[in-house]
């Protein structure tokens, strides 16, 4: 029985790598998606604190207008700082969306290439078996054939 050879492991190859580096791709856009809510998170603990601090300042008789005026500027800053990370955070998203769709159409085509090799597969040995089958009726016919023309030979 001669063993089975693949002939679309090469394509199989290709689709593999182009799965992996879809999910590279997808990995990288997840890692930025984290990295814009770590960044936001950060400024809203600055912004939080910052605040806090601007009360307290208020609450004191001898608040200095000039540190006041230049809190304000600076949480106006981080808000749009914030606004920034927000717009660059749906931006990410619809690219992680684009990703995702490609390794899935990715996925896909390996599947299709492991159904196709393994179908591939069943009809090899299918063919095996009828080959197989084909030989041993050969061999059977040739000792029957052997058996009935020699007058020496005992049933």
């Amino acid at each position: 029985m001669r063993p089975f050879k693949p002939r679309l492991k090469p394509v199989a190859r290709l689709r593999e790598l182009a799965l992996d580096a879809a999910r590279r791709g997808l990995a990288e856009a997840l890692r930025a998606e984290d990295v814009l809510a770590e960044q936001q998170r950060l400024i809203e603990n600055d912004l939080k604190e910052m605040l806090s601090d601007r009360r307290e300042r208020l609450e004191d008789p001898a608040c200095n207008v000039n540190s006041l005026l230049a809190s304000q500027r600076y949480e106006a800053a981080l808000r749009a700082r914030v606004a920034s990370l927000e717009e660059n955070k749906k931006a990410v998203a619809q690219e992680i969306e684009r990703r995702q769709q490609a390794a899935a159409a990715a996925q896909q085509q390996v599947r299709v290439i492991e159904m196709l090799n393994d179908k591939a597969r069943e009809r090899h040995q299918l063919e095996e078996e009828r080959t197989d089958n084909r030989t041993l009726d050969e061999i059977a016919s040739q000792r029957h054939h052997r058996n009935s023309t020699d007058p020496m030979v005992i049933n």
